[in-house]
Order: structure tokens, then sequence, then C-alpha cells
């Protein structure tokens, strides 16, 4: 079932007077699920309903739809998606971590093993080890997006309403996000000094290198903007 807003261009729906052909969803009017109408929706007209639909979460969290998650379909999508195929979710991604993972596990174990005559929770071990304070400050800025991602936000269901920002959560939302661009630029910015690429290349090494290449795809080249959203999106899980 795909929604039909402004966002989609040149795409009419013919509605019949058969009750069957017709489809709402509340007072949204949808697409049929009859075999023939899906096809012009998931395989002609697929580009048209590529696109995630717009909200203030990701608007003002996610660096104004500038990720891999939230981005539009188009030219920068495909450049993102591109960068994070062959330098994220590709086996030699895993592999040039290799050092990390081994680093971590022999911390761990010399620690197991100094503990061994005494009960160890495992969980918060694992937690305390790896989290230092700023991991720490991160993980709470997390864990507040999380709440202000799953808050009902008014503005979102009633376009009008938006910019009164009656709840306030939009407000809280671009505190937030301060919060996370200025930890983010400053990760960045010591990469870019040389302090993060001691001996190993790791992703922000090669998105800061990719960042004055330009590409041809897309004809345009790697955004500090694009950067730090692709960081938040890589980040995020580890501390969910």
């Amino acid at each position: 079932m795909g929604w039909t807003n402004e966002r989609i261009k040149g795409f009419v729906i013919l509605e019949t007077r058969s009750k069957k052909s017709r489809t709402r969803f509340k007072r949204i009017p949808c697409l049929n699920n009859s075999s023939d109408k899906a096809a012009q929706f998931l395989k002609v007209h697929d580009v048209n309903f590529a696109s995630r639909p717009p909200n203030s979460g990701t608007k003002h969290l996610a660096y104004d739809y500038h990720n891999l998650v939230f981005a539009p379909y188009g030219p920068r999508w495909r450049l993102l998606r591109k960068i994070c195929t062959v330098h994220l979710f590709s086996a030699k991604a895993v592999d040039d971590f290799r050092h990390v993972r081994q680093e971590e596990v022999a911390i761990l174990t010399r620690i197991l093993v100094s503990a061994a005559n005494s009960p160890v929770q495992l969980g918060q071990l694992l937690h305390r080890q790896n989290c230092d304070r700023s991991a720490n400050e991160f993980r709470d800025m997390v864990l507040e997006l999380m709440v202000l991602a799953g808050e009902f936000n008014l503005g979102d269901f009633i376009p009008a309403l938006d910019r009164f920002d009656i709840q306030g959560i939009t407000k809280k939302m671009k505190k937030l996000h301060v919060r996370f661009d200025s930890f983010l630029s400053k990760i960045v910015e010591e990469h870019k000094m040389g302090h993060g690429g001691l001996g190993h290349v790791d992703l922000l090494s090669t998105l800061v290198s990719l960042k004055d290449d330009a590409d041809i795809e897309a004809g345009a080249k790697l955004t500090d903007t694009e950067i730090k959203a692709l960081l938040l999106v890589y980040m995020l899980p580890l501390f969910n």
C-alpha cells in the first residue's frame, strides 16, 4: 500500500465507481492492492515511492535528511549507498576492524582472569570497560533521541501547526541536535588533525579522504554534514 501526497508528481490515480477498486486509510486516499495497480507503484513508478515520508524527527535529528536511511532517493542517496556498501557493509570493512575486536577481547580476557575467584556481571563489565566519559555522554544523548523520536508530534500530522511547535518537541529536537553536532564535529576535526589515523584506516578516515574526491555518478563531493550524518547512523546501534 502506498501513500499519495504532494511529493508524488506526475502520477495520477484513477478511481472507479467500484468500491473494490478504492481504498482509504481513514481520510487518506491509498493505492489499491490489485496486482495491476500494485505494479504501477512497485515497478512502473517505483522511483516516486522510494523516498521515506518527511517528519520532524528526521529533519531536526538526522541532519535534515542527509543520511543514508532518510535521504530522498536520488544521486546523493546513491552516492551514500555506494560508500556504505563498499566501506561499511563489506567483508573488507569487517576485516579492517579485526584489530579493534582483538584488542577488546584481550582486555576483557585479562579482566576476567584477574576476577576469576569472584562473581562477575558481564553486561556491566562490558559497558564499563568500553565506555569512557564522552561515550557515556553520547549514550545519554542517544537515549534522549529515542524518546523524542517516539513522541507524537502534532505538526507531523497537521502541517499547518508545525511552525507553532505547540508541544515544544521541535525545540527539544533542535537543542539535542546541537549537542550531537558538537560531539560529532569534534570527532571529525580531531581525525583531520591526525589524532584518529594512527596505523589503521577506519571508516572515518575513509570518509574524510572521500570528501575531496568528486563522485562521477553524483557529480558532487561528500560534505561534512553527510559525514556526520553517516557517523550518527553508524554509532546509534552501538548504544541502542
